[in-house]
This record gives C-alpha cells, sequence and structure tokens, in this order.
C-alpha cells in the first residue's frame, strides 16, 4: 500500500469523524481540529513527506479561512479548520481535488433541496461532502 493511499484512507476516517459532528451538532469542537491537524503531522514526518508539499496542502484550507473572514462567517471557520487539519495526510493535488468535489457536491445538495423543499434557509452541513468526495477520489483511482 504506498503512502498516499494509506493518508488518503486515514484522511477518509477523519472525516468520517468530522462529517458526523458536523450534521449532529453543526459545529466541532476545537480538540478535534487539533487532534485532526497533530495525526495529520505525525503522519507527514512518519510518511517522508517533503515540507513543501504539506504546505501546497495547506492552501484549500488557508483560502476557506480567508473566505470565513472576507464572508464574516458565511463559510463557517471550521471548514477552513478541517481542511487545515487534513494537509498531512493529502498531497496538493488531492487536498485541491476533494475541495473542489466537496463545494460541487455540496452545491448538488443545495440544488436537490431548494427543489424539494424551495427554501433558500436551509444550511448543508459542508462537512459531510468531504467523504463522499474522498470515496470518489479513491474509486476513481484519480
Amino acid at each position: 500500500m504506498s503512502q498516499m493511499f494509506a493518508g488518503e484512507l486515514i484522511a477518509l476516517a477523519v472525516s468520517a469523524v468530522f462529517a458526523l459532528w458536523d450534521i449532529k451538532f453543526r459545529r466541532a469542537p476545537r480538540w478535534l481540529f487539533a487532534a485532526g491537524f497533530l495525526a495529520g503531522c505525525i503522519f507527514a514526518v512518519a510518511a517522508k513527506r517533503e515540507l513543501t508539499a504539506v504546505l501546497l496542502s495547506l492552501i484549500p484550507g488557508l483560502l476557506l479561512l480567508l473566505l470565513s473572514v472576507l464572508t464574516e462567517g458565511g463559510i463557517g471557520t471550521g471548514d477552513g479548520l478541517f481542511y487545515v487539519s487534513l494537509a498531512g495526510f493529502l498531497s496538493p493535488r488531492d487536498s485541491f481535488l476533494i475541495l473542489f468535489l466537496s463545494v460541487f457536491l455540496a452545491g448538488f445538495a443545495a440544488l436537490f433541496l431548494y427543489m424539494k423543499k424551495r427554501d433558500r434557509k436551509t444550511s448543508i452541513p459542508f462537512l459531510a461532502m468531504v467523504p463522499a468526495s474522498l470515496l470518489i477520489l479513491l474509486a476513481g483511482g484519480m
């Protein structure tokens, strides 16, 4: 099993925990972000990942944090912190791909909810889209 595949599997497990928190409580505790980030750092060191690759993998999370500030919370800070915590597990390419797929799936879910309820006020737990995105990534061999 390659190190990046192992990282993707660990990221899938971590994202499933975060998704459950997001669905049930609509937020995740700071200690969970810290634990995910620490696990990612340990994995990155154990897998001997290049520092440049880890730093590039941080970009999607940092962009979400910036958008959270710019939209005054319209995009949750937790979403950005979560993507930062995944940086140790995923390649830069996978980090961006997971973000893209998650946004696509969230948009699809929003469209479905709008067509069903005709309500634009229902929020969607964005982190719930990440495990599905990782499964697409793993199944597609992308």
